[in-house]
């Protein structure tokens, strides 16, 4: 029997396995005959965890031809692994027959086009899917269209996340044409994909129809001022969105200034992440004045933004001002130590009202 052969014992009351952790295993093809004998012998699986193996095409082909008999397997996560078009492929035939899988996690191999389009197709006929993950795969711009052209026609996808594939702002206008006519999705995974301000622009205009969507992802996008001009605008008349990740983009102070302005005239966001934009004291000093306007934020993230105190001390101002904010986080900047204790304070105030009948 092969070392790396997957194992799983029952619980102490003798119920059957419901799931399987079988990461760093150093699973591989060869080991095909094994994991194919481990999932027939566990019928009640739910949950199975192949990542961090070297499962390629091959192994992703057996996995999906036992998995395609369960009747109960509604997780699955093959992340990190070496499957490319023809697993997904494979895996494809799985999301369109097991009407039970809800999840599944492919981020981290090597699949293009052909496995995404695959995929995608599999997506419009699948009656119970919710979450995909793409991250870090290479689809291209030609993925993000045929997986848009899924969630346009209408899917049960309520997350997606395709970060790290270099959509670019093609891509990213292909998503935000489909989240127009889209009404399932509530979240949106697009951070490092090049999208530039134009594909900002797109993704979040697209907001002022579509009142589903909750959560935008648009991290490490190198979006500057000009794409936070744009962004502002939209969350101005946005009414769906409740958290926007902005983390690691280059907006600054003037950047930071256009957002506020957004930010201000917003009603729905609850969550901001600003986290590495270098927006100084100007721009923080921007931000606490939104944070006096707006009324539904309750936690922002502003951590290594060269802050200093000046700065610190206008958002531990907007903090007493404002107790629907719960969380602020500040570190990798240079506020003080009294400063962080004003704001550490702030804070506690604030949650203790928000927690007071």
């Amino acid at each position: 029997m092969a070392s790396s052969e997957p194992s799983a014992t029952a619980d102490s009351s003798g119920q059957p396995v419901m799931a399987a952790d079988l990461t760093h295993q150093g699973l591989t093809d060869e080991h095909a005959a094994d994991i194919d004998k481990f999932l027939g012998e566990h019928p009640a699986l739910t949950f199975v965890d192949f990542s961090n193996n070297e499962i390629s095409d091959a192994g992703a082909a057996r996995i999906a031809f036992t998995l395609g008999k369960s009747q109960v397997m509604a997780s699955l996560r093959i992340c990190r692994n070496d499957i490319g078009d023809q697993g997904a492929a494979s895996l494809a035939t799985v999301v369109e027959t097991c009407d039970a899988l809800t999840n599944i996690d492919l981020s981290g191999n090597r699949i293009v086009y052909d496995g995404t389009e695959r995929l995608a197709l599999a997506l419009e006929k699948s009656t119970s899917m919710i979450t995909l993950n793409l991250g870090w795969n290479q689809i291209g711009v030609q993925g993000a269209v045929v997986m848009a052209s899924a969630l346009e026609k209408g899917t049960t996808i309520m997350e997606l996340d395709l970060r790290g594939n270099r959509i670019c702002t093609s891509g990213a206008k292909a998503l935000a044409e489909a989240l127009r006519k889209n009404s399932k999705l509530t979240a949106l995974h697009v951070s490092h994909n090049e999208i530039m301000n134009a594909g900002a622009e797109y993704l979040t205009s697209s907001l002022e129809e579509n009142k589903t969507l909750q959560l935008l992802d648009l991290g490490s996008n190198r979006i500057d001022a000009t794409g936070a001009n744009c962004i502002a605008g939209s969350l101005a008349k946005s009414v769906g969105l409740q958290t926007l990740l902005l983390c690691v983009n280059e907006l600054g102070a003037v950047g930071a200034e256009k957002l506020a302005e957004g930010v201000a005239a917003n009603c729905s966001l609850t969550s901001l992440d600003l986290s590495g934009n270098e927006l100084g004291d100007q721009g923080a000093g921007s931000m606490a004045a939104a944070l006096g306007r707006n009324s539904s934020l309750c936690t922002i993230s502003l951590q290594s933004n060269l802050i200093g105190p000046a700065g610190g001390v206008q958002l531990a101002d907007a903090l007493a001002k404002n107790p629907g904010i719960i969380a602020l986080t500040v570190w990798g900047n240079q506020v003080g130590e009294d400063v962080e204790e004003s704001i550490s304070n702030a804070l506690e105030k604030n949650k203790t009202s928000a927690v007071a009948p």
